[in-house]
């Protein structure tokens, strides 16, 4: 095992093992304050961009706790598979007194997909794209700060 020792500084003395020891607790507190921050524009963005349809999809912005198969934990941020009310993606329903046409349920996940990239009668708004982009310098610097006090914590 290696460990840092600094002559004069005879107290820090940290090893690479215990610096790989970030347990999924403490690597989701240094993380959820930056994805909380990221939901928070996203919902920003859409109530400025989308004034007629912001109730569903606007609530359905969440935060989700992840954690890959090699089991490093991330925040997933974003709109929620449940059904959009007014959504016009999915699978069709026939309309009440018969006939062609009728109108189709979706997903919020559908609809924010829709709107970000278009359709061929809808242009992309490219939102979340747009938001995450804007948003970076703010993202890092929380990460960086969460971080910075996990490092103060173990006394780094």
């Amino acid at each position: 095992m290696m460990n840092f020792h600094i002559d004069g500084l005879d107290r820090l003395s940290v090893s690479y093992a215990s610096l790989s020891r970030i347990s999924d607790d403490e690597l989701w507190a240094i993380i959820e304050p930056a994805a909380n921050t990221l939901k928070d524009k996203m919902q920003e963005t859409i109530s400025g961009l989308f004034q007629t349809i912001t109730g569903s999809l606007l609530g359905s912005i969440e935060v989700k706790r992840k954690s890959s198969r090699g089991g490093t934990v991330y925040a997933l941020v974003g709109p929620n598979d449940k059904k959009h009310p007014k959504s016009s993606t999915g699978k069709r329903r026939a309309r009440a007194q018969g006939g062609k046409g009728g109108s189709y349920s979706g997903t919020n996940a559908e609809v924010a997909w829709i709107l970000e990239h278009g359709t061929s009668r809808i242009p992309g708004r490219h939102w979340m794209e747009q938001t995450v982009t804007s948003t970076e310098e703010e993202l890092l610097g929380q990460l960086e700060t969460g971080f910075n006090a996990y490092c103060d914590a173990v006394g780094l």
